[in-house]
């Protein structure tokens, strides 16, 4: 785990948040679009800020205590926008590799996330993510 290694090297405290409907994170008892509505970034954000807060609070940390959001592709754009709309809770964000620009129809990298489905999961397993993507609407994020 390099992100122990380096957090006990700076002597800083490393806590993960999981996303809603990912892992343990089950709010609702069923996958309904309905339910799925609070799966977004937007919901993200918001458990982002009160984990923090919770997490202070809990901890008894000193509010001068700084935090650093780290993130990768999505985690990165959730990190980015952290920092953005709470800029009191997070004094800095570590966004890698994320698409950080809203952008409809992006289709070089539409194309090689299909391929990468087609080889891991089969062309059935292709079709069935395409068609639940068409099902999909997309909203915009207002920071």
């Amino acid at each position: 785990m390099l992100a122990q290694t380096y957090a006990r090297s700076h002597g800083a405290l490393l806590a993960t948040v999981e996303h809603r409907f990912y892992g343990k994170s089950q709010p609702l008892s069923d996958w309904s679009a309905e339910s799925l509505a609070f799966a977004g970034a937007e919901q993200a954000l918001e458990d982002l800020a009160h984990f923090r807060v919770v997490l202070f609070e809990n901890m008894s940390l000193p509010a001068s205590t700084p935090v650093v959001l780290f993130g990768g592709s999505y985690g990165g754009c959730l990190a980015a926008w952290g920092r953005l709309r709470y800029p009191h809770l997070f004094n800095a964000a570590v966004a890698s590799s994320a698409p950080l620009q809203k952008a409809l129809g992006i289709d070089s990298y539409l194309e090689v996330v299909s391929a990468s489905i087609a080889t891991r999961g089969g062309v059935r397993c292709q079709q069935a993510v395409r068609a639940g993507m068409a099902a999909v609407q997309v909203k915009n994020i207002d920071l």
